[in-house]
């Protein structure tokens, strides 16, 4: 028997033959081929291609298919109304108010929960400065009491000063922020 010969009737690959018997030819001339092409598997010589074959290396097959093409072109007119939808309408951050409650607010400079307010200082003389007045009213209600607000309040100074809590002040005022206007009156719950 023959060293060269399969055994068991198996049958050797085209790959693995010489080139003596019937090797691969190359699929753009009639030379033997020396490579396959790793992306359309064509079987090409040493002229038609290096590491791909010379029809897969074209500027033609470097085109993306219809498929990708269409796609990419959705994707971006879509990409164009989310954008032209935020322009127009942007979402709402937490915390902002409602153009029906802008309207409904009185002027004057907003006043909130620990924002920094100037103290008063004492004067070049060495006398105090005037602090400013608080303006309470006992109302007939049970014991409440009405609050002016004045420059340099906040919700928080103001429950510190009558004993209650922010949050008392808040829902006795139907407040629903910690915002406050200068001149704005409020109701002091009962402690």
């Amino acid at each position: 028997m023959d060293a060269e010969e399969p055994q068991g009737g198996e049958q050797l690959d085209p790959e693995l033959r010489s080139f003596d018997d019937e090797a691969p030819r190359c699929a753009f001339c009639d030379a033997p081929a020396t490579s396959e092409c790793r992306r359309c598997g064509r079987v090409y010589c040493d002229a038609h291609g290096e590491v791909l074959c010379d029809e897969c290396m074209s500027p033609a097959s470097a085109l993306p298919s219809p498929v990708v093409y269409r796609g990419s072109l959705v994707a971006l007119v879509l990409a164009v109304g989310v954008a032209l939808w935020l322009l127009i309408a942007p979402p709402r951050l937490p915390g902002e108010g409602r153009p029906a409650e802008a309207a409904t607010q009185t002027t004057g400079p907003a006043i909130s929960v620990g924002s920094a307010t100037p103290l008063p200082t004492a004067s070049a003389t060495g006398t105090p400065a005037a602090s400013p007045t608080t303006t309470a009213t006992p109302t007939p209600s049970g014991g409440q009491q009405t609050y002016t607000v004045q420059s340099g309040d906040s919700l928080s100074t103001i429950a510190q000063r009558y004993n209650v809590t922010v949050d008392d002040l808040k829902r006795a005022n139907n407040l629903t922020s910690d915002t406050i206007q200068v001149g704005q009156k409020l109701v002091i719950p009962a402690r």
